[in-house]
């Protein structure tokens, strides 16, 4: 008999099976923690958007209008609301893409930093 070193093929079954399961259970979890910090590049830049609203009212005393713009990834797409006195508005971050999968849906934040979202919104506003 010859001694021959090498997987059996039972081996190599074994081992692909234990991969698969491993992957299953860390695929999931990978893509919701790639959603949450696309989803705190959103809430940046609605807070940002917030600062430059605010800027606009010192100056001009009353809000002014800003065109829909993407967030720096094209992750979300920024909206902006303002009534017609220009005393209130409201920031909405649309997610877009492979984005829209997140729970949370749309971001809100208004003139009086009232945080929103489609689903729960204390969740969505985490470590803000």
């Amino acid at each position: 008999m010859s001694n021959k070193s090498g997987f059996t093929l039972m081996e190599l079954l074994i081992t692909l099976a234990i991969s698969a399961i491993l992957l299953g259970f860390a695929l999931p979890s990978y893509q919701q923690y790639s959603l949450r910090s696309h989803r705190s590049e959103g809430l940046d830049a609605l807070l940002n958007i917030a600062v430059q609203m605010e800027k606009a009212r010192l100056i001009n005393r009353s809000y002014t209008t800003l065109e829909p713009r993407l967030s720096a990834t094209d992750k979300y797409r920024i909206e902006v609301s303002v009534n017609a006195l220009g005393s209130e508005y409201l920031l909405s971050a649309i997610p877009q893409l492979g984005q829209a999968k997140d729970s949370c849906g749309t971001l809100t934040l208004d003139n009086l930093s009232q945080q929103g979202a489609d689903t729960d919104q204390s969740g969505c506003w985490q470590g803000r």
